[in-house]
């Protein structure tokens, strides 16, 4: 990569927090591009809303917590998160219990909110 590049990255993380690796994945790689200090965003829909609820208790089931590391995205300067607002009415989520400071996107704005980035990156 040419140095002082920087790529218009959405990062859509999809999967439940704890079926599996992806989730985590996802939060990682979210990480390592703001450590590259590219334009990184994040989108969380589908089964991924589950990810920013709070009080996990992932020690039951033998996981270490993403909590950590959804707390710590300020430091890497991803502040907000954007979520699906459908992917929280089909799984009847209240968007005022998610843990982060979330921006909602709605049905008629998502395709062109996903349009507006280069790199599509799904987890």
């Amino acid at each position: 990569m040419v140095s002082g590049t920087r790529r218009k990255i959405l990062l859509l993380c999809r999967r439940a927090p704890y079926a599996g690796y992806l989730a985590r994945a996802g939060l990682d790689a979210a990480l390592a591009a703001a450590v590259f200090e590219q334009d990184l965003t994040v989108l969380f829909m589908d089964e991924g809303i589950w990810q920013l609820l709070p009080d996990q208790h992932s020690a039951e089931i033998e996981c270490k917590s993403i909590a950590s590391t959804l707390d710590s995205m300020p430091l890497y300067d991803i502040e907000s998160f954007y979520v699906d607002a459908e992917s929280l009415r089909l799984r009847d989520v209240d968007a005022k219990t998610l843990t982060s400071k979330t921006i909602l996107l709605g049905a008629a704005e998502l395709p062109g909110f996903l349009d507006s980035f280069e790199q599509l990156w799904s987890f």
